[in-house]
């Protein structure tokens, strides 16, 4: 993965571990922390803002799109939108 400032320039290279698979959502939180909706993987995987593996969220699905509240959970859709799950 590779992150860059609101200008464009290159920050950051780093090969996440655990490995994912089809990558679909990256965002990031108010803390700077990368969250990847791994869709190949099943999964929501959380990294520092440096790339440093945190945690990571199985589902029984792929996950789509995902959201924060501001009570820092995160509301995570299915792929076809129609589930909805918090996670913390």
């Amino acid at each position: 993965m590779q992150k860059f400032d609101s200008n464009g320039n290159h920050l950051l290279t780093f090969s996440p571990q655990p490995s994912l698979k089809n990558p679909w959502v990256v965002k990031v939180d108010c803390d700077g922390d990368i969250w990847v909706g791994d869709s190949g993987n099943n999964r929501i995987v959380k990294f520092t803002n440096d790339g440093t593996f945190i945690s990571k969220h199985d589902f029984g699905d792929i996950p789509g799109d995902f959201e924060f509240d501001t009570d820092g959970n995160i509301h995570v859709m299915n792929h076809d939108g129609k589930k909805n799950r918090e996670v913390r």
